[in-house]
């Protein structure tokens, strides 16, 4: 018989279940976050038409996407762990190190988006 462990039924410090819900919980701060950096960019532009709202639209949803990935990476790494790292104050850390990350990928790409569109200030 192999001594595998439930990741899911574990004390409640350390459930996927509770990873999950810090994650979610958290996942309106990243968005307002991002969302305002994009903004700022994007109202920085002489004008916008509706191609650059499809495409705003579709970096949300890949931003939101890759905001998954800090729930993914702790899954992972349990697994090859074994359940043995706690990751309740490495999770602060990738949560911050993930937001300032994806609000410097929304800068620089609005910036270049703008800059390529011919939106460069006079």
């Amino acid at each position: 018989m192999t001594d595998k462990k439930d990741l899911f039924n574990l004390d409640p410090d350390k459930s996927l279940l509770t990873a999950f819900g810090w994650w979610e919980k958290r996942r309106w701060i990243y968005n307002v976050v991002v969302g305002f950096t994009g903004a700022f960019f994007m109202f920085l532009m002489p004008m916008f038409n509706s191609f650059d709202i499809l495409g705003v639209i579709i970096y949300g949803l890949l931003a939101n996407l890759f905001y998954s990935l800090g729930f993914l990476i702790e899954v992972v790494a349990r697994y090859y762990f074994k359940n043995e790292s706690d990751f309740t104050d490495r999770r602060k850390l990738m949560f911050g190190a993930g937001l300032v990350f994806a609000v410097l990928v929304t800068a620089f790409l609005a910036t270049a988006w703008g800059l390529l569109s011919g939106g460069a200030p006079d």
